[in-house]
């Protein structure tokens, strides 16, 4: 069952087993994990950092992401942004697009901190190979 609402955990750790959802929120070390919106139960990850995330937290409780979350390397492929703890289901995005996204956000990275290794790419922005 898809998800509509977030609620937000603040931790120093993100715990080792999440519960669906619930946002953990670690500003230590910046950065945030839920369970996938689309209900598949894959962990998403979101760094806060230049090239990946912002997060805005109003009245102390209501939390916003940007940019979107593409879960590109999921089988789901689920697309979605979190506003004020509400899930907003994007929609789908064709493999190009998706290339033409992921290849946007390594030259950015390549910007911002000079070569990222290639796994940290693959990490966030493609979609694994299939065999």
């Amino acid at each position: 069952m898809k998800i509509k609402r977030f609620s937000i955990v603040k931790v120093d750790l993100i715990p080792a087993s999440l519960q669906k959802g619930k946002l953990y929120i670690s500003r230590k070390y910046e950065t945030s994990c839920h369970l996938c919106a689309c209900g598949c139960g894959h962990k998403v990850v979101t760094p806060f950092s230049k090239g990946y995330w912002t997060l805005t937290i109003r009245w102390f409780r209501l939390a916003t992401f940007y940019p979107s979350i593409g879960n590109w390397a999921f089988p789901c492929e689920s697309h979605y942004w979190i506003r004020n703890n509400r899930v907003v289901w994007a929609g789908p995005m064709s493999e190009a697009a998706i290339g033409q996204n992921s290849e946007r956000h390594a030259v950015q990275l390549r910007r911002l901190y000079g070569q990222p290794p290639v796994e940290e790419i693959r990490t966030f922005t493609e979609k694994p190979k299939q065999s």
